[in-house]
């Protein structure tokens, strides 16, 4: 595969498949179906209490994946970052792609925040930093291969792009919060363990223009309990479809994380 010879640049090997781990093994599962939430107790709750609450289960098995066991305990090294960035940037160029072509779409127009946001060119910017000294030709393999997970996430995005917009909100709120919630414990221990105190190669976690991460996370969320209360947009969503789709990109998520791993490197 093209991306085993990007690896090979650092002296890494991609990860043997049935040394991964069990219980997400590809993109491809699954989610748990969502709860109906018409049941009594979940219909008094905020919507976005509900996500968060239908998605504990699988945020949980996200964050014990051996990829982020690995990060948190100092054992990431500089080539299996790479690969990690490596990963994460086709679907942001991919849920990027989406959100501006659906801009216009009542839902979409809501979760709009581009100059906020957006992370593939931080993502870029990061992979060339990791990858110096190697050719051109090496980067942008790198930049456009897409792994099965990588793909199959994707793919998803894109479809969802084209019939069904409401949907890449699931995705922009388990990526985007995240990233300014645990994505950032994740990236004071990757610049501890690669010594990266200067930023360099971590412009990914950086959010210069929201001033304040709390205050947008509650903004967002405020947003997510519009959409299911605010009558000009409660015609788009289906909260069931919504829940399950949050789930969903859980899942792809953890897809990701289990191939970005390369065989040798399974946290204790």
């Amino acid at each position: 595969m093209i991306l085993d010879k990007i690896l090979n640049f650092f002296g890494l090997e991609r990860i043997n498949k049935s040394s991964a781990p069990k219980a997400f093994p590809s993109a491809s599962v699954t989610a748990p179906p969502a709860a109906s939430t018409t049941e009594v107790a979940v219909e008094k709750q905020a919507f976005s209490a509900i996500i968060k609450e239908e998605t504990k289960t699988l945020h949980r098995q996200a964050e014990n994946c051996e990829l982020i066991k690995l990060i948190f305990s100092a054992r990431i090294t500089w080539p299996l970052y790479l690969n990690y960035l490596l990963a994460l940037y086709p679907v942001y160029l991919e849920l990027e792609a989406a959100m501006d072509a659906n801009k216009g779409h009542p839902v979409i127009s809501r979760f709009y925040f581009p100059k906020e946001l957006n992370r593939a060119s931080r993502l870029e910017k990061d992979i060339r930093f990791l990858f110096d000294g190697a050719d051109e030709d090496v980067i942008q393999e790198g930049l456009t291969t897409r792994s099965p997970a990588v793909k199959a996430y994707c793919d998803r995005i894109r479809q969802l792009s084209e019939t069904n917009p409401t949907l890449l909100v699931a995705h922009t709120y388990s990526r985007y919060l995240g990233d300014l919630s645990g994505g950032q414990m994740i990236a004071k221990r990757i610049s501890k363990s690669l010594s990266l105190e200067t930023g360099a190669g971590l412009d990914f976690y950086e959010f210069p223009d929201i001033e304040n991460h709390g205050e947008f996370k509650v903004l967002y969320r405020g947003l997510l309990d519009k959409l299911d209360t605010e009558e000009g947009l409660k015609v788009f969503l289906d909260r069931d479809a919504f829940i399950q789709e949050a789930k969903q990109s859980f899942v792809f998520n953890i897809g990701l994380f289990e191939e970005a791993l390369p065989s040798g490197n399974a946290a204790a």
